[in-house]
């Protein structure tokens, strides 16, 4: 009897009652039938950028700073922005109040997921970051522990994200367009940082721009999530305005019933450490990456925001075209994970713990490490992230949920870390943390390159029995 030796979710699967074949599957009939999966995956991605955007609009708020008088047009000072004047211990916690909310809230959104829709879990997430943004001013004037309440509020308004990209990727994406759902959805942060960066700037221009930055954000957040509550359902079936065509397309890749999530599994839990390693070992170049160009290489300012700039859209760029590459790509679907995730979170390791040997009179050098290594981090769009649709397919939300902690823990514990370990910001303490979160990403690399699998787990299989 021949075994099944096949580690490819492409490859051609066996004939039976809960997977199609592979021609099925690429069928144009229900390709091109309509094409309304872009839609919601467009719509998802630009709410999950808008509430990364009001995140972020109270970072750009602390270097927006207007004259209230037109005899201060040309002064440099800083003006009436209640932002800059947070004592230094307030900022602290206004800085981790918001992925602390998120990290206490994160593991209840498996629970309410199944009591509760997404498409409403959501919608009142991005009410309740369009009320905190538009509220922010107003506090930050009265008092800063207002504010600071704000924005433990608004990261519980950040729980659905993580939840959201994986249901999306199970429920909404052809198995054949994985890695595209993936990489598009998982841009989020890159699309809304450059969109914050953007319109600050321009706002700052004004006077009060401080606050007009979260008011224009709290505005086409608000516009966003009713674009949200309008066009998306939780499953296509459920869309009355989607094709029967396209509906089947979808649909027909996954099992209407299920097992309940397997913890002892180990393609699963090769997800979940990968995406550990990757946001807690890149996490000082995300974090502190202004203060390593500026403090402890000596790059101008206006050099540093270029630099991050360009780290930014190169993350973006390599995140879209991995995704592409991966669909494409003719090849057995272990091997693209493992590959992609090797060029992201393994690279990285390697890169870091290069940096960690450089001298900081070769600051070029330095320099071009620090962009390139934040810029690869955008091949996991292809790496664990679409592993986790891969081997989870209608639990892809559960690992996005557990990545989404493991983030949170390191937006966390870095900052602490990081002023332990490099307090004035030398380069030389910097690379004590290279070595050590260089090591964190190869390590986990390699954890997931032999425990991942290229196929659903067994537990996503039909089955005609609840349990």
């Amino acid at each position: 009897m021949q075994t099944r030796e096949t580690n490819d979710i492409n490859a051609q699967p066996p004939q039976n009652d809960y997977q199609l074949q592979e021609k099925e599957l690429m069928s144009a009939e229900y390709c091109h039938s309509t094409h309304f999966r872009y839609y919601v995956l467009i719509v998802a991605t630009l709410a999950c950028s808008l509430i990364i955007s009001c995140s972020f609009a109270y970072n750009f708020s602390l270097i927006c700073s207007v004259p209230t008088n037109k005899n201060e047009r040309n002064s440099s000072a800083r003006y009436d922005n209640p932002s800059t004047a947070v004592p230094g211990d307030m900022q602290k916690l206004m800085y981790s109040a918001y992925p602390l909310s998120n990290l206490l809230t994160l593991p209840l959104m498996a629970p309410l997921l199944r009591r509760f829709s997404l498409r409403v879990l959501t919608f009142i997430g991005g009410l309740v970051t369009v009320i905190c943004a538009a509220l922010m001013p107003l506090l930050l004037t009265i008092d800063d522990k207002y504010a600071v309440v704000a924005r433990f509020i608004q990261g519980i308004g950040n729980t659905p994200l993580f939840p959201l990209i994986g249901f999306v990727c199970a429920h909404w994406c052809p198995r054949n367009e994985t890695a595209l759902f993936v990489a598009v959805l998982t841009s989020y942060s890159q699309v809304g940082i450059f969109l914050t960066m953007g319109v600050s700037g321009v706002l700052c221009n004004f006077e009060n721009g401080w606050a007009y930055i979260y008011y224009f954000h709290s505005g086409i957040t608000l516009i966003a999530f009713m674009a949200w509550y309008i066009a998306f359902r939780d499953f296509p079936r459920d869309h009355p305005w989607i094709s029967k065509g396209e509906m089947q397309y979808i649909e027909e890749c996954g099992p209407t019933r299920r097992f309940a999530v397997p913890y002892k599994d180990l393609p699963f839990w090769a997800v979940v450490v990968a995406g550990f390693g990757n946001f807690n070992g890149i996490s000082p170049l995300i974090v502190f990456s202004t203060q390593i160009l500026h403090n402890a290489l000596g790059v101008s300012a206006a050099a540093t925001g270029l630099y991050n700039a360009i780290s930014f859209l190169l993350q973006l760029v390599l995140k879209i075209a991995a995704g592409v590459a991966s669909d494409r790509w003719n090849a057995k679907e272990v091997t693209k994970l493992r590959i992609f995730n090797s060029l992201s979170c393994g690279l990285c390791g390697v890169l870091m713990l290069i940096m960690a040997t450089m001298q900081k009179n070769y600051t070029a050098i330095c320099v071009f490490l620090v962009i390139v290594t934040q810029g690869l981090i955008g091949f996991n769009s292809a790496g664990f992230n679409k592993a986790a649709v891969v081997i989870a397919r209608q639990y892809a939300h559960f690992p996005m949920t557990l990545i989404g902690i493991a983030l949170n823990i390191g937006l966390i514990v870095e900052p602490f870390l990081a002023y332990a370990i490099a307090p004035e910001h030398h380069w030389n303490d910097w690379k004590i943390l290279f070595i050590l979160h260089g090591s964190t990403l190869i390590v986990t690399n390699l954890f997931f390159c032999i425990f991942i699998r290229g196929r659903p787990s067994k537990f996503t299989e039909l089955t005609f029995v609840d349990k």
